[in-house]
């Protein structure tokens, strides 16, 4: 299990990036359809939103009450879903947000960008 993200040249096998991710290990991660930007999933119950170019986090989503797992951009890639699996293994919470800073959540799909357990 890795602690952190490796970003790899596509056209040559050159690593471009090392980003200090999660502490505790990444359950899952994924990109924009237009590969500028991803979604990393931890177990530490947190979900970032990194830029690819420049390696910088651009969004932070925590108080999950459980591991995050399957982020998902939407085809646009201005909106993103994860499920939390802290709830009970038959019922995982989905949480949908904008995934820029200026736009708000999506009213009843995600409470905020610190969903309460």
């Amino acid at each position: 299990m890795s602690h952190k993200i490796h970003l790899w040249s596509a056209e040559t096998p050159e690593l471009q990036k090392e980003l200090p991710a999660h502490p505790i290990g990444i359950a899952s991660l994924t990109f924009t359809p237009d590969g500028k930007k991803f979604a990393s999933a931890g177990f530490d119950r947190t979900l970032k939103l990194w830029d690819v170019a420049t390696g910088e986090e651009l969004l932070r989503f925590e108080g999950f009450s459980g591991t995050v797992c399957q982020p998902r951009f939407s085809r646009d890639g201005w909106a993103l879903s994860a499920l939390d699996l802290g709830g009970p293994v038959a019922c995982p919470e989905v949480f949908l947000w904008r995934t820029t800073e200026n736009e708000p959540p999506t009213p009843g799909l995600g409470q905020s960008t610190k969903p309460t357990p």
